[in-house]
């Protein structure tokens, strides 16, 4: 009795708390359940969901990532994206094809809605780059058509001038 008084002390009683949570059942209790915001998972900003992302990916994307983020590093603070994709990486490396990695994958997946933003203001970027080039080219055509009118008349007028000579000669 005092072995189990002084054992419930030591742990604050919540032994049986923990003990629910890894016995198999269809719920789990709510106390049971974390949250990505906080560690393990940790998935508090866009820079976190895309460098699992990157993670996911592995090799070569992840190494054009940390390229990407050191040429970057000139304009913004790239560090915590770089210290998560390392983080993330590691988890890979860790423990490959574990439950942990399922539930950063879900968490990922729950936390997609951090990069709309970025996404959307990409989108904005490349549809003005698409306008642009398409302006430029609907404002060059004229251009180049002047152009080649004029050569085409001037060799025209040439041709022309050499025909007249031609035929006062005679």
């Amino acid at each position: 009795e005092l072995l189990r008084d002084g054992f419930n002390t030591f742990f604050d009683g919540s032994i049986p708390t923990y003990a629910r949570c890894f016995v198999e059942q269809d719920y789990p209790p709510p106390e049971c359940l974390l949250s990505c915001r906080e560690p393990p998972f940790a998935y508090t900003s866009a820079a976190d969901v895309a460098a699992w992302l990157v993670a996911e990916l592995g090799g070569a994307p992840a190494d054009a990532a940390r390229e990407a983020a050191r040429f970057l590093a000139r304009l913004t603070d790239t560090e915590p994206f770089v210290s998560a994709l390392n983080r993330r990486e590691a988890i890979f490396e860790r423990q490959p094809g574990s439950s942990e990695i399922s539930a950063h994958r879900i968490c990922a997946f729950l936390s997609v809605y951090m990069l709309v933003p970025y996404v959307l203001v990409a989108f904005l970027l490349l549809a003005y780059a698409f306008a642009l080039v398409a302006a430029a080219a609907g404002s060059l055509f004229p251009l180049l058509l002047l152009v080649c009118q004029v050569f085409a008349s001037v060799t025209t007028g040439d041709e022309m001038r050499d025909e007249e000579n031609d035929n006062s000669e005679l």
